[in-house]
C-alpha cells in the first residue's frame, strides 16, 4: 500500500495521540463505553465526528485482545484496525506501522492470514486468550476470530406488530433485516437509533438479542402456569413469555432494587400477571418465603458474559480468568436456593450468556446430580455466525 501524504496528516497525528491517551487512561473498572462517555463530557471540543473516530479506533484496539503482545503500541493499533476494518482509512495510512500488501483483502479470514504472514508471532487464537474449554463444538481460533466482528442490534417484535414496525422503519429509511428463522426478529447495524420511533415508545418491540429470543422461546411454560424468574435482570425472557403465553403469571426477583424498578416500568401492561420482589439467592432463603411452589423457574444466572464480548471487547484485555470459578460458585448457590421452590414435575431452565463449558455443560451436569433433577434438553447457541451473542440453556424436570 502506498502511503502518500494527505491534507489531514497533522490532524490525524493529533487524533492518534488522543486515541492513545484514551486507551492508556482506561483501567477496566467500568464498561469502556461509559468511560468514553465521561471523557467526551469533559472534552466538549470533540465533535460528533471526532467521537465516532475515537470510539471506532479504541474498540478496534480492544478487539485484538492479547494477540502480538510484544509488538509496540502503534503496530498493535494498526493491526487491530486493519483486521477489523481493512486498510482504507486516512488515519491508518498516517500511522504507517504495517506495510500491507497492495492487494486489499476483503474478508476477515484474508486479513487474518495476511497478518499471520507479516507477523510470525501472530495467532488468531490469542485474541481470545482464556484457555477454559469452550461449549458445544466451538473451536478457539474460530471464536477468537469472531471477536473482530461487531454484532448487530436485534429486536423482538411483539406478536401482530411486524407490519407496523416494518412500515415505520421503512418510512424513516432505517435499514433492517428480517431473520429467516425467527419471523419477529429484526436486526440492524450497530449504532442505529430506535428510541424515538413511535413503535418503540408504544412497546411494539423490545431490544433483545437473537440468541436470547431463542432461549426465551425454549422456556417450557404453559398457559395459566405460575413461573419464577429468579434472576430477572432486565427481564427480557419474562417479557417474551408474557407476550406469547396466555394467562401466564410471573414472580420476578433480583438482588438489585433498581433493576426491578426498571423491569416494572417495562411491563406496565402486564401488571395483573406480574409481581416483583428483591431477593438475593446467594443467601439462604426461608422455605416459606413465597408461600407456595412454582410450575417453573427461569434461572438466567449471573455469568462471565463471555458470549457477549464481541460487543464489549475490553473484557478480552481486562477480564480476570479467576472469576470463572467465582461465577460457577455463585451459580451453584443460586440453583441450590431455587430448586426447593419448584413443584414436583415442574421445569427449571438454566441460561447463561457464557461460552465456557464450566458455566454451561459442567453446571448442567451438576444440576442433574441434585436429588430429583433430570436433564431433558440442552443447547449451545453459537451466535457468531449470525452477528449475535452466544448463549446456553438446559432444561430440567423435578421428580
Amino acid at each position: 500500500m502506498n502511503f502518500e501524504p494527505v491534507r489531514e496528516k497533522s490532524v490525524n497525528h493529533s487524533r492518534l495521540t488522543i486515541i492513545r491517551s484514551l486507551l492508556e487512561g482506561y483501567d477496566g473498572s467500568v464498561p469502556f463505553h461509559l468511560y468514553l462517555k465521561s471523557c467526551f463530557v469533559k472534552h466538549k471540543n470533540f465533535g460528533s465526528r471526532d467521537r465516532r473516530i475515537y470510539s471506532s479506533w479504541c474498540f478496534a484496539y480492544y478487539r485484538l485482545g492479547n494477540a502480538i503482545p510484544k509488538q509496540d503500541f502503534s503496530v498493535r493499533l494498526a493491526v487491530a484496525w486493519y483486521l477489523v476494518h481493512g486498510p482504507d482509512d486516512e488515519i491508518f495510512k498516517t500511522l504507517n506501522a504495517v506495510k500491507i500488501s497492495e492487494q486489499i483483502q476483503n474478508s476477515i479470514t484474508d486479513r487474518i492470514n495476511h497478518i499471520a504472514e507479516l507477523f510470525p508471532d501472530f495467532a488468531a487464537a490469542e485474541i481470545f486468550q482464556f484457555k477454559h474449554e469452550l461449549s458445544g463444538e466451538m473451536k478457539i481460533s474460530e471464536y477468537a476470530a469472531s471477536m473482530l466482528v461487531q454484532p448487530r442490534v436485534w429486536i423482538r417484535v411483539t406478536k401482530g406488530n411486524a407490519a407496523a414496525v416494518s412500515d415505520e422503519l421503512e418510512a424513516n429509511e432505517i435499514p433492517f433485516e428480517k431473520d429467516q428463522m425467527l419471523p419477529l426478529a429484526f436486526s440492524f447495524e450497530s449504532g442505529v437509533k430506535l428510541d424515538t420511533l413511535k413503535s418503540r415508545q408504544n412497546n411494539l418491540f423490545e431490544i433483545q438479542d437473537r440468541s436470547s429470543q431463542i432461549a426465551g422461546a425454549a422456556v417450557p411454560a404453559k398457559p395459566g402456569e405460575h413461573w419464577w424468574d429468579c434472576c430477572c435482570g432486565a427481564g427480557g425472557k419474562s417479557l417474551e413469555i408474557l407476550d406469547t403465553i396466555p394467562g401466564i403469571k410471573i414472580t420476578a426477583t433480583d438482588s438489585r432494587a433498581t433493576i426491578l424498578k426498571n423491569f416494572r416500568e417495562r411491563t406496565e401492561k402486564y401488571r395483573s400477571q406480574l409481581s416483583t420482589t428483591v431477593l438475593d439467592l446467594e443467601q439462604e432463603v426461608p422455605l416459606n418465603f413465597f408461600g407456595s411452589r412454582f410450575d417453573g423457574i427461569i434461572a438466567d444466572v449471573p455469568c462471565t458474559g463471555s458470549g457477549t464480548w464481541s460487543r464489549t471487547p475490553e473484557y478480552l484485555t481486562f477480564f480476570n480468568k479467576e472469576l470463572v470459578t467465582d461465577y460457577v460458585n455463585r451459580q451453584k448457590a443460586i440453583i441450590s436456593s431455587s430448586v426447593p421452590f419448584l413443584k414436583s414435575q415442574g421445569s427449571l431452565i438454566y441460561i447463561t450468556c457464557s461460552v465456557f463449558r464450566m458455566e454451561n455443560e459442567e453446571m448442567a451436569a451438576w444440576i442433574a446430580s441434585l436429588s430429583g433433577m433430570t436433564l431433558k434438553e440442552e443447547k449451545f447457541l453459537d451466535g457468531s455466525g449470525e452477528k449475535s451473542d452466544s448463549m446456553y440453556y438446559a432444561i430440567f424436570v423435578k421428580a
